[in-house]
């Protein structure tokens, strides 16, 4: 499946060292500044994304995602999301300047983790293209750090540790705030664009 508006995916397999090592449009389309024939519905405009490691694999986290429609009437939103990763909460709120957020609880869609396990939210009424979007997810679930050896843990779920839009051509800014146990240190990286 395309993760987004690339068309060219290279997937490593590896336990340790695997994901999206490589991620874009052929070569062709980029020299001649062609777009990709699949239609993105959302521009992520920037993640707020709260971590809280509980203990080992456990894990729980709120993501806050602001966004606008770059399409009339979007109802439907797919999230990438690890399935053993719940979604516990979901809210939405239509940002107006000045204003607090007026949030409003959202339904999602997640079936069964050993299922079809992709989420989304569905929207009470159509979104208007270009409205901003504040959309707040609450998930809990284990999985997604893996056990190196000596306490030390790391990300598997490279793609999908947080809810996302799931587009690698969509840059956007994040706020990343971890809580792990005493005695855990954190490491993140911090990549220019």
């Amino acid at each position: 499946p395309r993760l987004g508006d690339e068309d060219t995916v290279f997937f490593v397999a590896d336990p340790n060292r695997g994901g999206v090592w490589y991620n874009c449009d052929r070569k062709g389309q980029v020299d001649r500044k062609l777009k990709t024939p699949e239609k993105r519905l959302t521009d992520a405009l920037d993640y707020t994304v709260e971590t809280v490691v509980e203990k080992d694999e456990d894990l729980a986290g709120t993501t806050t995602i602001r966004f606008q429609p770059l399409v009339p009437k979007v109802r439907l939103l797919r999230l990438h999301l690890l399935p053993s990763l719940r979604l516990q909460e979901a809210a939405f709120a239509v940002e107006v300047a000045g204003a607090e957020p007026a949030w409003q609880p959202l339904a999602w869609i997640q079936e069964a983790e050993k299922e079809d396990a992709e989420a989304a939210v569905v929207f009470p009424e159509p979104l208007a293209k270009g409205a901003t979007v504040l959309l707040r997810l609450s998930y809990k679930g284990d999985k997604v750090l893996q056990d190196g050896g000596d306490k030390n843990y790391f990300v598997r779920a490279r793609t999908s540790w947080y809810p996302n839009l799931g587009v690698f051509a969509d840059p956007a800014l994040f706020d990343l705030t971890y809580r792990v146990p005493a005695g855990n240190d954190i490491v993140s990286r911090r990549d220019a664009i």
